[in-house]
């Protein structure tokens, strides 16, 4: 189970202005992060829908033992709630992969608005 949750249905659609959600890998022995992706969701639901569509894109780049194990990860209402949950109550929720080598980390958290920006991007996506 990823993070506890305070019960199902708890969690509010939206408390904060925004959730930055974050790709990032990180390579063994070359110490190197690579920010792979990154999205500004309005709630903490639209974070996580976003975070699953970013494992199930990732998990088509792997051997298919890896991908199923990638696919599998936040698959559940129950942990899909209490990552919502984690974010509601200000923690960031994070889930890391590693992968031939590769450790990903998947992270989403309540904006701080100073997180860098891509050029052409809507600073709110609902979707």
């Amino acid at each position: 189970m990823i993070g506890s949750s305070p019960g199902p249905s708890v969690v509010p659609d939206r408390v904060a202005d925004g959730y930055w959600c974050e790709v990032t890998g990180f390579t063994d022995g070359a110490g190197r992060k690579l920010v792979l992706a990154t999205f500004e969701a309005s709630t903490p639901r639209v974070a996580v829908h976003w975070t699953l569509a970013r494992l199930r894109a990732m998990s088509e780049q792997f051997d298919p033992q890896d991908g199923h194990r990638v696919r599998s990860l936040l698959s559940t209402q129950e942990d899909q709630e209490a990552a919502m949950a984690e974010m509601v109550f200000g923690q960031v929720f994070t889930l890391t992969v590693t992968v031939s080598g590769v450790v990903y980390v998947l992270s989403a958290a309540a904006s701080t608005g100073a997180e860098p920006r891509l050029p052409g991007r809507s600073p709110l996506a609902t979707r």
